[in-house]
């Protein structure tokens, strides 16, 4: 219980201290953040698809941090598997139990039911 009070408090003590930074900043800007201008509307111009954004780096980062991940896992699940962290052939296996389809539950096991009965 001590834990759960002291957790509370931490995150109220969180709360205000935000609230305590972003209020003389809120009250500077007179309580409105400024909005961006659409591109559109910039130049009469420019095509829907011009943003001006580039995305090639973005999406070459986002293909290099998904190879880095994916190696990075690969290694340190090799490097466990090696170690001893999963068995090749556990001696416990999880309970599981396999039903034939033919066994699963159809429209006729339950019986005769009036429309409406099951709401």
């Amino acid at each position: 219980m001590k834990r759960l009070t002291a957790r509370l408090f931490l995150t109220a003590a969180f709360a205000a201290f935000a609230l305590a930074v972003a209020a003389p900043a809120a009250a500077a800007n007179g309580g409105r953040a400024p909005l961006p201008e659409p591109a559109a509307i910039r130049s009469e111009e420019s095509s829907h698809a011009d943003t001006g954004v580039d995305v090639v780096p973005m999406a070459a980062w986002t293909f290099v941090t998904v190879v880095g991940t994916a190696i990075i896992g690969g290694v340190m699940y090799l490097f466990r598997r090696r170690i001893g962290a999963f068995p090749k052939n556990p001696s416990w296996a999880a309970p599981i139990s396999i039903m034939r389809s033919q066994d699963l539950p159809d429209e006729g096991t339950f019986g005769d039911v009036t429309p409406g009965a099951h709401h």
